[in-house]
């Protein structure tokens, strides 16, 4: 699965970002989430009933929302199982962090980025965590007789609704920073593909591993030339 991701595509100027299983698995994990969100919303807050509204009314809202997070449970799991390796954070990740304020702003020199940046690798920690929270607390209220009761119950709902808060919070922010802070970004999630000097620009060092890949699968007339070019490039420093 993240074998195939990042194959290049010379011929067209631009390479792939996320397979389609990987796109396919993002949108399952953000589709199912967001109508979990809005059933529960609509069935737990009396202000937001009207939601259920987009769902045929109360009852099927009520049938529809274990349903939506049983596949957002599922999806999560294979969401991990697809990026955790690629997730985990290193020593330059940190040296990233310590100067996001660059990256975000635009205004300086930043910490090369790999695949995925230490930013992304946070956001897809904070979401395993708090969808393990709000899967483990939607179980217990599904069924609170066989899972400890009232007194379970008791903290099942507070702790249920604020990580669903929580968890909005933290899908407005991406949807934030994929749109209108970092232009270009939601495009890896629909088509899947970038130009390569985005890919350059904002994960080099993912980008010269492509670069790698390409110059040994390249044809040997390409390797020779390539090996040509790079006899003849003037040393760095000068």
């Amino acid at each position: 699965m993240g074998g195939r991701a990042g194959r290049a595509t010379n011929h067209t100027g631009r390479i792939e970002r996320f397979s389609l299983f990987e796109r396919i698995v993002h949108w399952l994990v953000a589709l199912s989430f967001i109508v979990a969100a809005l059933t529960g919303m609509g069935l737990y807050m009396p202000g937001l009933f009207w939601l259920t509204s987009l769902f045929g009314g109360g009852t099927p809202a009520r049938w529809l929302h274990p349903w939506a997070g049983m596949v957002f449970a599922v999806s999560l799991v294979v969401m991990v199982a697809t990026w955790a390796r690629q997730m985990v954070l290193d020593r330059l990740d940190w040296l990233w962090l310590r100067r996001v304020s660059a990256y975000v702003t635009h205004g300086g020199e930043t910490v090369e980025a790999g695949r995925f940046n230490a930013g992304q690798k946070l956001l897809f920690w904070t979401v395993l965590a708090l969808g393990v929270l709000e899967v483990a607390t939607g179980i217990f209220m599904c069924n609170p007789a066989r899972y400890g009761g009232t007194r379970v119950m008791l903290l099942a709902y507070p702790v249920h609704s604020l990580v669903a808060a929580g968890y909005v919070a933290l899908i407005i922010l991406h949807v934030y920073m994929a749109t209108i802070a970092l232009p270009g970004t939601f495009e890896t999630m629909t088509h899947g593909r970038i130009p390569r000097y985005w890919a350059r620009f904002h994960h080099p060092r993912w980008y010269r591993e492509i670069e790698a890949k390409e110059a040994t699968h390249a044809p040997e007339p390409a390797r020779v030339a390539s090996a040509v070019d790079m006899a003849a490039a003037p040393p760095k420093g000068r």
